[in-house]
């Protein structure tokens, strides 16, 4: 039968051995990460996207249909339309009570 001092020094090597196997195991894996993070910068570059431009012609026409004038009469009728939505709301929660 195998004493306790035994026993506990075979466990130490054990739990020693799978400590190393696993340390070299993730330290390999991190340079093979490494070296293809490499590899592939070398076949393809990061390239930023071109900027999507919009052509002068039709920024002006879409600046000449905005009618100027009319932007406030709109935004004004839309802030009162949910003002009156909101004000219906709360009658509502006031009459549930």
């Amino acid at each position: 039968m195998l004493s306790n001092t035994s026993l506990v020094q075979q466990g130490t090597e054990i739990a020693f051995f799978g400590m190393t196997v696993v340390f070299f195991f993730l330290a390999l894996l991190v340079l093979a990460t490494t070296l293809m993070s490499a590899l592939m910068q070398q076949i393809a570059p990061d390239k930023p996207a071109p900027p999507k431009i919009v052509p002068d012609a039709v920024s002006e026409i879409l600046q000449t249909e905005i009618d100027q004038s009319g932007l406030i009469e709109v935004i004004s009728a839309a802030v009162s339309q949910h003002r009156k939505k909101n004000k219906k709301k709360k009658e509502k929660v006031k009459n549930s009570k």
